[in-house]
């Protein structure tokens, strides 16, 4: 008796660990009906002020746009030798990115004291990105983004301060410490 009660306990056992891997069922075929379909088509208005390819969309006037690290400023600090400068433009936009130092001026030119360097970016292809890393000098670097649109024959220029800090500067800041939220004071 207790012999037939252990292979019933192993059978009940062993169908506990099969079961979750046995599968049963029915195919199920589902009933053909007729479906109901309606063409619905949608025409733009003219006076759209947007243009739109990909997920990226622009205001009727608005062809390059500062999307990272220095979106929606003029100026920023900074104390790295290099910034990425990214953004998002129309397919087929023209960029040149122009750093120098010294004085601000609406047409840089290079001269011998103001470290000029040119970027010359490839035409913004169907991604509608673009982005290019930069080098900075110490202290005050201009920037102008210049841009032009052939099938629209627009061009523009976005202006942008990029002030480096001194390595001087950098440590000097690490060594203060914050002394009951209201008090800075330096570790020296």
């Amino acid at each position: 008796m207790s012999r037939i009660k252990y292979l019933i306990s192993i059978a009940v056992l062993g169908c506990t660990f099969l079961a979750p891997n046995a599968v049963y069922g029915a195919e199920i075929k589902p009933e053909k009906k007729p479906v109901q379909t309606k063409t619905v088509q949608t025409v733009a208005k003219e006076e759209t002020p947007t243009s739109t390819s990909s997920a990226i969309t622009f205001e009727k006037d608005e062809y390059v746009r500062i999307t990272q690290s220095l979106a929606g400023k003029e100026e920023i600090q900074t104390f790295d030798s290099q910034i990425n400068i990214m953004g998002e433009a129309r397919t087929g936009t023209a960029i040149e990115i122009i750093v120098y130092t010294g004085d601000k001026v609406d047409n840089p030119k290079a001269t011998d004291t103001n470290n000029y360097k040119t970027y010359t970016l490839k035409e913004v292809g169907a991604t509608m990105l673009f982005s290019q890393l930069i080098d900075l000098k110490e202290d005050q670097n201009n920037v102008v983004i210049s841009y032009s649109y052939p099938a629209d024959e627009k061009t523009g220029k976005i202006y942008l301060t990029i002030i480096r800090k001194t390595e001087k500067e950098k440590e000097q800041i690490k060594s203060f410490i914050v002394d009951d939220a209201t008090l800075l004071r330096s570790k020296r």
